[in-house]
């Protein structure tokens, strides 16, 4: 897998809120970084119970990316993080995301966003 071909199969993930799906694109050291988790989850199994939790606070999920460049095993990309929550709030903010890939998997996956749209 190419690492454009990562970060969109990642995002689409996503709007589908397939935990399963984006656990599959991370290597067993694979580190899902982003600014909402306290500890950054580890390997398929974390990254898939991570997303999960995730999931079960949302009904719905839209990523639209609007920049994406990449090269070699590193793709970079902008857009937006879009969602509604269970009681119905939607919530929309910019996001930048970086993937690194090893042997066509995700060893490094960082999302970059303002905290304080969602906290």
């Amino acid at each position: 897998m190419s690492a454009e071909s990562a970060m969109r199969e990642l995002c689409a993930g996503w709007e589908r809120m397939d935990a399963a799906a984006i656990a599959a694109l991370f290597a067993l050291d694979g580190r899902y970084e982003g600014p909402l988790f306290g500890e950054f989850p580890v390997g398929p199994a974390a990254v898939e119970a991570a997303c999960a939790d995730a999931f079960a606070e949302l009904t719905e999920v839209q990523v639209p990316v609007t920049t994406l460049a990449a090269s070699g095993d590193v793709a970079l990309a902008e857009g937006r993080f879009q969602c509604t929550d269970l009681a119905g709030a939607r919530t929309d903010f910019p996001l930048v995301m970086a993937v690194e890939l090893r042997d066509g998997k995700i060893v490094r996956f960082t999302e970059y966003f303002d905290t304080a749209k969602v906290v």
